[in-house]
């Protein structure tokens, strides 16, 4: 059995091992982008063959030096993992750097 990279406690199934839809459906909805400060006009696609392309050259570098210079210039951002999760899981993320930096940028 091929496991899914996104919860390795089930079964891959489908080109992706994974059906986004119930997500992209969620991220689409007026009122999420509405409480995430994303345009109207954007539309989320789970997948995207041309970004993940575009980010081959970042793969495997450790990028978390780069995330204050983001926060400090007022960029948003959403990071999500999982305890099952394959490709992000949440030993990868540096959480509590983040946890932390998002608690002093939420305060200002």
């Amino acid at each position: 059995m091929k496991l899914q990279y996104y919860d390795i406690r089930k079964k891959c199934v489908g080109r992706l091992c994974y059906d986004f839809s119930n997500v992209e459906k969620l991220l689409n909805e007026e009122k999420v982008k509405s409480a995430l400060g994303v345009r109207k006009d954007f539309k989320y696609a789970g997948c995207s063959g041309e970004v993940y392309d575009a980010m081959q050259q970042d793969m495997m570098k450790n990028l978390e030096v780069l995330l204050p210079g983001l926060l400090e210039d007022g960029i948003k951002m959403l990071v999500y993992n999982g305890e099952k999760d394959l490709i992000c899981n949440w030993l990868g993320k540096p959480t509590g750097f983040i946890r932390r930096k998002l608690v002093l940028y939420r305060k200002s």
